[in-house]
């Protein structure tokens, strides 16, 4: 279902319920028609940064580390602001909008991943790093 759909359809019950970032939440009022939030933080969405192999290959060495060094700070800044927006728009659903936000155990979700993890080990540092939120 688009979520265009979803207010309606949460409206009048067709659906019960929405998977979206807190913040959206409130940009698209879902609070007016869903009153309970579960945080899980189950979903990590990356916004990848894209250069040519041509475009790099252009830059001196020196410009790639000094572009690879931009790349960093800036992935911190956005993580940082990221977590900065989701704690904000907890805090209004909760007091603003009397949304009911709960975190729920999230241990049971977490043992049944341990089997995919398993079948994937190529991934294993990148599932730690998430894991430790890097």
């Amino acid at each position: 279902m688009s979520l265009s759909e979803a207010y309606i359809a949460n409206q009048n019950g067709t659906i019960d319920g929405q998977d979206n970032p807190l913040h959206s939440l409130i940009a698209n009022s879902t609070y007016e028609v869903c009153k309970y939030v579960s945080v899980t933080n189950h979903i990590y969405t990356p916004m990848p940064l894209l250069i040519s192999p041509r475009a790099w290959d252009q830059m001196t060495t020196e410009d790639q580390n000094l572009f690879m060094e931009c790349v960093k700070d800036a992935t911190s800044y956005q993580r940082n602001l990221a977590r900065e927006q989701t704690q904000k728009a907890e805090k209004a659903l909760a007091e603003e909008y009397n949304i009911t936000v709960s975190h729920p155990d999230l241990a049971g979700f977490e043992s049944k991943m341990g089997a995919v993890y398993d079948n994937h080990p190529e991934f294993k540092e990148y599932i730690d790093q998430i894991k430790n939120g890097n």
